[in-house]
């Protein structure tokens, strides 16, 4: 009987020293869609906006070198074709730094926002939604990171929107030829 008593106070002392640890360690879990994160925060929004239209730009330069190459009467020569080459690999160099450089920016602010969540609200770790095949509502983190991000004012320091261009000032009327002078 001695045993038992002893075996019991010592599995009440080990379950006691486990509830215990997972108090002081107890961190919640939540969930998070980084794919409506980064479709609706703000900067995420503006680098897309930014980035489609700076593709536009490019691909239509792309697109007006070419029909000039294939305007021409005869095969364009080398010397022609040699810049278009150039100026498509530029144009891909420029294309994929930008994305690069906008992609680390929205990643680093990403990163940052989702560790300032975790500590302010005692979260252990962050699972994407789409892994979890269950979960409560109460632990989707998504709406919080949204705004977290859109409150951050992350800087993807973007170029100044270019300044419209002026009307191209009207055709002056065309010289008559001397023999041709109007009546006054």
């Amino acid at each position: 009987m001695k045993n038992v008593i002893v075996t019991l106070a010592a599995a009440l002392v080990l379950a006691a020293s486990l509830a215990g640890c997972q108090q002081k360690g107890a961190a919640g879990v939540a969930v998070l869609d980084p794919n409506k994160v980064f479709t609706t925060c703000e900067a995420c929004v503006q680098g897309g906006d930014y980035l489609r239209t700076l593709g536009q730009g490019l691909q239509q330069e792309l697109t007006e070198m070419q029909g000039t190459l294939q305007g021409e009467k005869s095969e364009p020569d080398a010397e022609a074709v040699a810049k278009f080459q150039a100026r498509y690999q530029e144009i891909q160099q420029k294309m994929v730094g930008e994305q690069t450089r906008i992609a680390t920016k929205l990643d680093e602010a990403f990163q940052k926002v989702m560790e300032d969540y975790r500590a302010k609200n005692g979260v252990a770790v962050i699972l994407n939604k789409e892994n979890v095949l269950s979960f409560d509502g109460a632990t989707d983190a998504t709406d919080a990171i949204i705004a977290a991000l859109n409150a951050a004012a992350v800087d993807l320091e973007l170029p100044a929107a270019a300044p419209e261009a002026a009307p191209a000032p009207e055709a002056a009327p065309a010289a008559q030829p001397e023999g041709e002078k109007k009546a006054e």
